[in-house]
């Protein structure tokens, strides 16, 4: 009886020492379901973040390429405009003469 009997407080201390894992072991469970939410919403909140600020790059972008286009058209209009003044001056030069 002595045996049984100590064979059960072996075993329950055995339990109640694998209890205290277990518990441990949810509680650690518990902070890294805490963390992994955290880090996730972190996640999220950069990559909407990201998403933005490379929306906002592109549209700086297509209006930079928008003014070089203009500008290039200006020029182009400018030279235009020269050339068809120092035609038009030779032409009132030659008259003069």
């Amino acid at each position: 009886m002595d045996r049984q009997l100590t064979k059960y407080n072996e075993a329950v201390a055995k339990n109640r020492k694998l209890r205290t894992q277990i518990d441990e072991l949810r509680k650690e469970r518990n902070v890294y379901k805490k963390i992994n939410k955290r880090l996730k919403e972190e996640v999220r909140v950069k990559k909407s973040v990201l998403e933005k600020e490379l929306k906002e790059a592109e549209d700086v972008y297509l209006r930079k390429e928008a003014q070089r286009k203009k500008l290039t058209d200006v020029r182009k209009e400018t030279e235009k405009q020269d050339e068809d003044y120092q035609d038009e001056l030779r032409k009132l030069r030659r008259l003069i003469e």
